[in-house]
Formats: C-alpha cells, structure tokens, sequence
C-alpha cells in the first residue's frame, strides 16, 4: 500500500551528512515515520527518535519500532528483513516481529517492527559489575551460537557481504 506522500526524503543524500547531521535531526524526518505507519494502517502518535543507530529509527506508541533506510543501506535493509523473517519463531529467545516492510516512494526503504521491552546494553554497561559484563557477554555468545547453529536458507545465500570478503576486510 503506497498512497501519496506528503513528507519526501531526499532521493539521494551524502553519506556523510546523513551519519553525522540529518540522522541525528529528527524534526527533518519524524513526519515521514508517521507517514509510513499510516500505510499500515498504524496509528503512529508519541513518536519518539532513537538516538543511536546508522540509519533513521523512532519508536511508535513504546509499541513498535520504524526503521527507515537511506538508498545508501539498501543492503542493511536487505538484511534485516530478510533475516527477520528466516529466523521467526525458530529461536529460543524473542526477536523483533517483523509487522511490514518495504520502499517509499522516493527510494528509501523501511521496516516496521514489534517494540521488545529493555534498555539498550550501552545504557546500562558502564554501571554493571563485571561478574554481570561476563555472565551477559556469556549469554549472548551462547545466543549468537544459537542463530548460526541454523541452517542459512538459501532466500539469505545472496545477502551482502560475501563472508570472505567481509572478514578479508576487517581484517
């Protein structure tokens, strides 16, 4: 469902400016947030911007999450939506359910997911003992091993990066 926008993002941004200037100005985007819930027909009231996060995030109603992707992470939103939906209700711990996904009209990209409640870790690490920090780290190393244990479905085979080459890179 695509009916016509009245808030447009820009069709293409700098990289740049949109890390370190636009992401972090909500005012610029919150209306497109709200627009891309009403496609969904998703009331989109008390919206609140995420500060943190390489592209455009906001919760909806402490009830869901938007995420809205530049045309530079395409790839990012590739991912994310596809993986989501690979790993729905094959794990033991919740993730986020994925409720939509799809393109504006301009190009930018966006998911709408289910709100988990919690704080974020890097609000709480500094103030966590370290018998917390290890047993954590433990729990979501035993998580990560959980969600590689699956195997790939061959929908995800084509997602970026090739792991050769992402690890070539890192290292």
């Amino acid at each position: 469902i695509q009916p016509t926008l009245k808030m447009i993002l820009p069709s293409s941004i700098d990289p740049v400016y949109f890390d370190e200037t636009y992401r972090l100005q909500p005012e610029l985007w919150l209306e497109a947030m709200a627009e891309t819930c009403a496609c969904h027909g998703l009331p989109a009231k008390g919206l609140r911007a995420f500060a943190d996060g390489s592209n455009l995030i906001a919760a909806v109603e402490e009830r869901w999450v938007v995420k809205i992707f530049p045309p530079h992470h395409r790839h990012q939103w590739e991912s994310e939506y596809r993986v989501l939906q690979a790993l729905n209700g094959r794990l033991s711990f919740p993730i986020p359910a994925l409720i939509a996904f799809g393109e504006r009209e301009e190009g930018w990209t966006y998911v709408i997911l289910d709100l988990l409640p919690g704080v974020s870790l890097e609000q709480v690490w500094e103030q966590l003992p370290i018998s917390e920090r290890h047993s954590l780290l433990e729990r979501i190393g035993n998580m990560m091993a959980e969600v590689h244990a699956i195997p790939v479905p061959a929908a995800l085979a084509s997602l970026e990066p090739h792991w050769p080459d992402f690890l070539n890179a890192q290292i």
